[in-house]
């Protein structure tokens, strides 16, 4: 089902976990939720396309959990103006850390998947009750992230 998901999506990662092995590698692959290769709880999935469908209680849940020092994990997928996708997989865990998957595919950026783990995870204010997320202190893609 791994492979079926990954061929589909047009991912070429390594460390896929496609074999059959049942042992978690700690890596959330671009796309799937991380419930779906771990134990951790699930925020939902946000398809922001323009400003439509941005998810006020998927974000408040992985907040929450960051603040709470629980499990939680979130994908966002965002869309640029001329309509490319680009996913963060955001999974909290304790110590606290963010681990975050960006799987860009916009044409005209820097596409590809990157990989980042962050120290610091904050509440960015948008327009009217929306908010977005700062992430700090990351080792990996950039020393900061910022989500929209």
């Amino acid at each position: 089902m791994v492979s079926l998901v990954l061929a589909l999506s047009g991912c070429h990662c390594s460390g896929a976990n496609t074999e059959g092995n049942s042992r978690s590698t700690g890596v959330v692959e671009p796309g799937l939720m991380p419930s779906e290769s771990d134990t951790t709880s699930t925020c939902g999935r946000e398809t922001n396309v323009h400003g439509s469908g941005y998810d006020a209680a998927a974000r408040s849940c992985l907040w929450d959990a960051w603040r709470n020092g629980s499990a939680a994990g979130l994908v966002i997928t965002m869309h640029t103006v001329e309509g490319d996708p680009i996913t963060y997989t955001l999974r909290v865990r304790p110590g606290p850390v963010v681990d975050v998957t960006v799987d860009s595919r916009d044409r005209f950026g820097s596409p590809g998947v990157t990989r980042a783990t962050c120290r610091t995870l904050e509440k960015s204010a948008g327009t009217g009750d929306r908010f977005g997320f700062a992430l700090r202190g990351c080792e990996g893609r950039a020393s900061e992230i910022v989500i929209p």
